[in-house]
Formats: C-alpha cells, sequence, structure tokens
C-alpha cells in the first residue's frame, strides 16, 4: 500500500470572508461572473493550516475502504481518533491508513484487507500522522 504526504501550500484568496455579502438571486447577469472571487476549497477544508495536509492515495490497495488510486485524501494531524474514523498511521516506516473500530472497549486498528501480515492491531502500538477528515475523490468508471 503506497501514501504520498503532499506539500501544502497557503492561498489567501478566500470567498469565505465576503459570503455574508452574496445577494445572488434568480438568474444573474453572465457580466456579474467574474464580480466575484472564486469558491476556495482550500478555505473550506482549512487547507493551509499548519495541521491539514492532502495525502494522495497511490495505488488500489484501499479499494474496500472506497479510496481509490488517484484520490486525495484530506488529514487532519490534530485530531483525535474516534471509533470508525480514518487514520494515516506509520507501521514500519510506511504511512498506511486503517480503520479505527471498537471492540470490547478497546479501540484497534484495522487494514482494508486482513492478511498474515496486516491484521488488527492496538491503537498505541503505531505512529499517527492524521485523522481523513475528508477527500477529493478523483472521477473514475462506475
Amino acid at each position: 500500500m503506497s501514501l504520498t504526504i503532499l506539500g501544502r501550500q497557503a492561498r489567501r484568496q478566500y470567498l469565505l470572508d465576503d459570503a455574508h455579502q452574496l445577494r445572488i438571486t434568480g438568474f444573474q447577469s453572465p457580466a456579474v461572473d467574474e464580480a466575484e472571487r472564486p469558491l476556495s476549497l482550500d478555505a473550506l477544508i482549512g487547507l493551509g493550516a499548519p495541521h491539514i495536509w492532502p495525502v494522495r492515495v497511490d495505488d488500489g490497495s484501499l479499494e474496500p475502504f472506497g479510496m481509490y488510486q488517484g484520490d486525495i485524501l484530506i488529514v487532519d494531524r490534530a485530531a483525535n481518533a474516534v471509533a470508525n474514523c480514518y487514520l494515516v498511521v506509520d507501521i514500519e516506516g510506511v504511512y498506511l491508513v486503517r480503520m479505527v473500530i471498537r471492540r470490547d472497549g478497546a479501540l484497534l486498528l484495522k487494514p482494508p484487507v486482513e492478511t498474515q501480515r496486516a491484521r488488527e492491531q492496538a491503537l498505541g502500538d503505531v505512529e499517527i500522522f492524521g485523522m481523513v477528515i475528508g477527500g477529493y475523490w478523483s472521477a473514475r468508471p462506475f
């Protein structure tokens, strides 16, 4: 399984600061198409904040989790792990995605497919990079 931790690029042009001033009703004139700054997904997800990182899925090993090769995951390094979330973890020097499950009161990490090498393990046994809080799912055939 392979992930690429992508660099952050801070962007300063956000629509969010001006959103309260928007008064668009009905069909607007094409002349005002450029009157407002473009919607910034960076601002909506917090990309550019020191704790928010984009991570690219480099292969098909996460398909059981609904994450496909080329998808960009948005990872919050400051979030706390909770049951039923996905974490990017460092296991033996490799970044992997694991689902957090609760069993017998303990939080465990579940791999996308259980194998002899990849089994459920205790949350405290690995280094957590961050929690997946969203993503851009690349176009793929249905």
